[in-house]
């Protein structure tokens, strides 16, 4: 069986490596970019679901977001900041683009469970067997 597959877009090696082991020990596959260009080419696959930071070299996740959001309304994003301030000064039209939002460093199980409660909430997922608990 096909593992449903997630786009991790961070240009931190280590941050992405991290984010990598989570997502693959929960059941996805990762396919990965390092900036938004990156980002938005591996988005014409069959995404599940997006993880993206927010700062990237060539802007930042709300401008992928906005983009994959162009292309599919249903695509889940998740938003990983080490900004401690960035949810409550962006402006709402921007936060509405993310599932969730999370602040690095995020302990392994909130990412699992912002993915996990993304692809819920979103209308066309359906799950492998054996990635719900």
């Amino acid at each position: 069986m096909t593992r449903a597959p997630v786009l991790l877009v961070d240009d931190d090696e280590f941050a992405r490596a991290f984010a990598r082991a989570v997502i693959e020990r929960a059941g996805f596959e990762v396919i990965e970019a390092g900036d938004v260009a990156e980002g938005l080419a591996a988005g014409s696959r069959n995404l599940s679901a997006v993880v993206t930071d927010w700062n990237l070299p060539d802007g930042h996740g709300g401008d992928l977001a906005r983009s994959l959001h162009e292309r599919s309304k249903e695509l889940p994003v998740i938003l990983v900041t080490g900004e401690a301030d960035l949810a409550e000064e962006m402006p709402d039209g921007v936060k509405q683009e993310f599932a969730s939002i999370l602040r690095k460093p995020y302990p392994p199980s909130a990412l699992e469970k912002a993915i996990r409660s993304a692809l819920l909430n979103a209308e066309t997922f359906v799950f492998p067997r054996g990635v719900v608990e």
